[in-house]
């Protein structure tokens, strides 16, 4: 005896899920509304289907782009560190003094005290 929702496969069981367009019941009367509405159902199935294959598009697309990211992150990392020292101020320069002054050794001048 096998349950109702599996299949034989080389002697073991395995489950069919209850949600796929194969496991909606065949059409029981000919009624033109029970028609449409099995019609429906299966569209419906087929569209879920199709938009689960492109969310898996997308989520594989989006895997690619964050490995992309990742190399061009370490990639600007290591330029952005090599420019950094270009991107600072250069240091002041010395500015000469203003005035006159004099470059010979300073005259030493006694000063007497007086007694």
């Amino acid at each position: 005896m096998r349950p109702q929702v599996g299949m034989a496969v080389a002697g073991m069981y395995r489950r069919s899920s209850p949600n796929t367009a194969r496991s909606w019941p065949p059409i029981s009367s000919t009624a033109p509304r029970a028609v449409a509405m099995s019609v429906y159902v299966i569209r419906a199935f087929v569209k879920m289907r199709e938009e689960v294959a492109a969310i898996a598009a997308i989520l594989r697309r989006l895997a690619e782009i964050d490995k992309t990211l990742l190399v061009h992150d370490v990639t600007l990392r290591e330029i952005l560190q090599k420019l950094r020292p270009l991107l600072e101020p250069p240091p002041q320069p010395i500015k000469p003094e203003i005035g006159f002054h004099v470059k010979e050794d300073a005259v030493r001048y006694r000063v007497r005290k007086k007694n």
